[in-house]
């Protein structure tokens, strides 16, 4: 099983996972895991789809629903 919490994603991940969703969309988190990851200085290992999806949901739920409580 994954531990989703186990690595912190520095502010250009989340800016590249921001550019990446924007540009493919929300469907297909595994080729956007591997965009971030050929762009990314992270081990591709570290950022799979599900962590992709999940950091979105979450930068997504903070961002722009700042009055979602978690």
């Amino acid at each position: 099983m994954e531990n989703h919490q186990e690595n912190t994603w520095p502010l250009y991940e989340e800016m590249l996972l921001f550019e990446i969703v924007n540009e493919h969309g929300k469907k297909d988190w595994k080729l956007i895991a591997s965009e971030l990851a050929a762009k990314s200085f992270k081990k591709s290992s570290e950022r799979t789809a599900t962590n992709c999806k999940i950091k979105y949901d979450e930068l997504f739920s903070n961002y722009y629903n700042p009055f979602i409580q978690q």
